[in-house]
């Protein structure tokens, strides 16, 4: 995974940034629901946890952990003894620690549940993987007037353009954010340790699932020429954007 990494400031600017998340003494906002006609039925919210609005960045988190914090390793991890091999939940290899044999978070470790409330949950690995083919998506580099890369994510018009990747210059001119539902994944990068990563130019966002390798769990990322799901480190802070199901 590359990295670009800011300076040490970072740390401090994300200790005056924590207020505009989930800092002490502020209520999280509540997303809205969006259908982008994906056949499960899911709904996805407009904005990431800890976003005031869709174009903002929101909070990041460790896989399976609800709570704030500013540094992101092994060491200060919640579901194990301080290394990737010693996990305490969410295994099912004896070589990477206790085994219980759950794949999926539960409610009580999922920040969308424990943020926003039961109605919301982080996606599935097979959610990622349905807005990744059945959406358009197109990058940007402003949304909402603000200066933010990131990719804006159609519900697609027609079959041929489900899973179609582009950019606002080759973008399709009929389609439209005040008309057309979609939602605006911004390119917040990741925390490793204390180091923001890639900020502005990788999106990074956690599903529910665990990975293949136990210390691993399945993500969402992209960058100007790339938007795929893979898994990686559960250390490692990402954010969170979360989904819901369409009340009858």
């Amino acid at each position: 995974m590359k990295k670009i990494i800011y300076p040490v400031i970072v740390l401090l600017c994300m200790t005056a940034m924590s207020c505009a998340w989930l800092g002490v003494g502020k209520k999280a906002a509540i997303g809205t629901p969006v259908d982008l006609g994906l056949t499960s039925g899911t709904l996805w919210a407009d904005r990431n946890i800890g976003a005031e609005a869709p174009e903002e960045m929101g909070q990041y988190y460790a896989w399976g952990e609800t709570a704030f914090k500013l540094s992101f390793a092994f060491p200060n991890y919640k579901w194990c003894k301080g290394s990737y091999d010693t996990l305490t939940k969410y295994c099912t290899d004896s070589s990477y620690g206790d085994v219980d044999n759950k794949t999926e978070l539960d409610d009580v470790d999922d920040v969308a549940v424990q943020t926003w409330g039961r109605t919301w949950k982080m996606p599935t690995r097979e959610q990622l993987k349905e807005l990744y083919n059945e959406c358009y998506w197109v990058l940007v580099h402003t949304y909402n007037g603000k200066r933010m890369n990131g990719y804006i994510v159609y519900k697609a018009r027609k079959d041929s353009d489900k899973g179609v990747k582009t950019n606002d210059d080759a973008a399709d001119a009929s389609y439209n954010v005040a008309s057309d539902p979609h939602i605006f994944l911004p390119a917040t990068g990741y925390i490793d340790s204390k180091n923001l990563c890639d900020s502005f130019y990788y999106g990074y966002y956690w599903s529910r699932s665990l990975g293949t390798d136990d210390s691993h769990a399945y993500y969402l990322y992209f960058h100007s020429d790339l938007v795929y799901y893979d898994e990686y480190c559960r250390d490692f802070g990402f954010q969170v954007r979360p989904v819901c199901k369409a009340t009858k």
